[in-house]
């Protein structure tokens, strides 16, 4: 019996360490042999070595779709639990839709995927993706009631993360054609913990198209070494007609990285909540690179925007996102940062435009009515340091026509990269009102950098210059990032004047001390003003009997924005003791103080 066993073992052992190749030959869902259940089964059974599913379908077969070309592979209501989904339970598969092609010798669907997977709406996953090193290509799914395509470890302990997962080429909640919108319940793509993961790709069979999905197309949670690229979602296959479900839900959600993740490529529109969600991601953990996408506009210009935020930032730091088109936001912000912790998120030459409130939002900390920062100076504890937007001081134009020059000034904090756009144009931010320094816009096209020519100690002079010179109404705004990658919300517009004229720009409305940061203090405090208008002004330090101990300001100056720092030193130049003070301005009739206490 013995040696039975043995001869056994031997005459098998081929089999259990070649790969296979398993060849789906009918559209039945019963597991017979040559069905898709089958092939998928077959997979799971061998453990050793990556096996293959490809499809080799007859055209005389009864799911065979003559009209369209692809043929519907329908769930069999008739199998129960867990089997009614097609379960991936061992690493290296690859299964490769595509091949139904080749077998036919030529591309029965021009329009898309030959393989259609209906689901019934009652069973919670289509494909539950469990180990590592698979494949999935060319599917058109519909019609399931959970998650399309889940990629999550299974079981707990044996595995804590998958690895090596490509998902490219698949149509999700739509037909074959991707010109039938058909719902998809809940998650498109949900992935949980992941690394080395593509969703998409480069080529072009690669991308995925996600339509009628009910929360989120794509969904990451702690993952790594993601890459989301060139898919379409919310849209159909043409990118020109709205495929989103009429209810809140995401196009991409990202949540507690615990990587590298890059987000490219990608066209998503017509979200009734966010078009991206960066959730409780750090740099710490790694960067999330969101750069290259279309958010809120179709490939023929039309306005598809998400009904909340283009890009949320949510718990967030360490995020780049360029050179992003951001477009037709109907609801509130083309990019909110909130909260703490969501510091150096930095927003860099985006094209924004089109949204219904400011296109950069800086959300949790000091602001206005109309959502723009406080200009004080200071790095807050808000989301990106509460980083002051820009003022534009003027702008001028030297001449018309090829040889002109448009030159305009601008005060921002200092040593911070400023970006120059062409602003979105007057008054479109209906929900914006004038704020003291001017409207607050969102820039549809990058220009360029401003140069750095007046560093101040708080707050410094640039001046950008393009020619030939740009026409007159055209507006002008801009963005700051400091060293830190923080980037500001758009500052305050100018519009670049008729020749021979100065525009002047943004000025403060009103008279205004800042109280001093930070309070207490070790030493070293930062104090700004606002003066609107040419004055002589009397900033100082007094103690609580009320004798002058420093002079901070005692100069006439003209109209702007200004910033300070104390080193805690009286006029002689001697640190001052611990103690209680008022910090004082006077300015015309102007007079406020604060309270100071210094800590030795």
């Amino acid at each position: 019996m013995r040696h039975r066993v043995i001869l056994l073992c031997l005459y098998l052992l081929p089999s259990l360490i070649s790969a296979h190749t398993f060849y789906v030959t009918n559209t039945k869902d019963d597991g017979s042999e040559g069905s898709f259940r089958w092939a998928v089964e077959m997979c799971n059974w061998y453990p050793l070595i990556p096996d293959t599913v490809l499809f080799a379908i007859p055209l005389d077969d009864p799911g065979y779709n003559p009209e369209f070309g692809f043929w519907t592979i329908r769930c069999d209501t008739n199998l129960t639990g867990a089997h009614t989904r097609y379960k991936i339970s061992q690493p290296g598969a690859y299964i490769d839709a595509f091949s139904q092609r080749e077998f036919i010798g030529y591309d029965t669907n021009p329009l898309g995927p030959e393989i259609e997977l209906i689901g019934p709406s009652t069973l919670v996953e289509c494909f539950a993706i469990q180990k590592s090193d698979v494949t999935i290509r060319g599917f058109c799914i519909n019609h399931y009631g959970g998650i399309t395509i889940q990629l999550n470890p299974w079981p707990p302990g044996e595995i804590d993360i998958l690895e090596n997962i490509r998902i490219s080429g698949c149509y999700v909640g739509m037909d074959p054609t991707g010109t039938i919108n058909h719902e998809v319940a809940w998650y498109g793509l949900d992935l949980n913990k992941g690394r080395n993961i593509i969703i998409g790709g480069d080529g072009p069979d690669d991308r995925n198209v996600f339509g009628w999905i009910q929360f989120s197309c794509i969904t990451v949670d702690r993952s790594e070494d993601v890459y989301v690229i060139n898919n379409y979602i919310g849209v159909d296959p043409t990118g020109t007609v709205d495929f989103s479900a009429p209810i809140p839900n995401y196009g991409i959600f990202i949540y507690q990285n615990t990587g590298f993740i890059e987000i490219r490529n990608n066209l998503i529109c017509g979200y009734w909540t966010n078009g991206m969600d960066i959730d409780s991601c750090s740099r710490e953990a790694g960067l999330v690179w969101i750069h290259n996408n279309i958010i809120g506009e179709s490939l023929d210009g039309s306005a598809m925007g998400p009904k909340t935020d283009g890009i949320d930032i949510i718990y967030s730091s360490g995020t780049l996102i360029e050179e992003n088109l951001i477009a037709h936001v109907t609801g509130w912000w083309g990019i909110e940062v909130s909260p703490d912790p969501s510091d150096s998120v930095t927003i860099s030459r985006n094209s924004i435009y089109q949204i219904h409130r400011l296109g950069i939002f800086l959300d949790g900390g000091p602001n206005t009515g109309s959502g723009m920062n406080i200009i004080d100076g200071q790095y807050g504890p808000g989301p990106n340091e509460e980083i002051d937007p820009c003022i534009c001081d003027s702008v001028v134009t030297s001449r018309v026509g090829p040889g002109g020059t448009t030159t305009a000034y601008f005060t921002c904090m200092a040593d911070c990269t400023v970006e120059v756009f062409i602003g979105d144009g007057d008054g479109y931010h209906p929900w914006c009102p004038l704020y003291e320094y001017g409207d607050a816009y969102s820039g549809k096209t990058y220009l360029g950098d401003a140069e750095e020519i007046v560093m101040g100690p708080v707050f410094s002079q640039y001046r950008y210059s393009i020619s030939p010179a740009l026409p007159p109404g055209t507006i002008l705004t801009t963005t700051a990032t400091n060293r830190s990658g923080s980037t500001s919300e758009f500052g305050c517009s100018c519009t670049i004047p008729l020749l021979g004229e100065t525009e002047t720009g943004c000025l403060p409305s009103e008279f205004r001390l800042f109280p001093p940061a930070p309070n207490p203090t070790f030493g070293e405090i930062t104090l700004c003003y606002h003066i609107p208008e040419t004055s002589k002004v009397y900033v100082a330090v007094y103690d609580m009997s009320g004798r002058e101990v420093a002079v901070l300001t005692d100069d006439e100056l003209p109209p702007s924005i200004y910033g300070i720092r104390w080193d805690g030193a009286n006029n002689q130049g001697t640190p001052v003791p611990s103690g209680s003070y008022v910090i004082r301005m006077e300015a015309k009739e102007y007079v406020q103080s604060y309270p100071l206490n210094i800590i030795r």
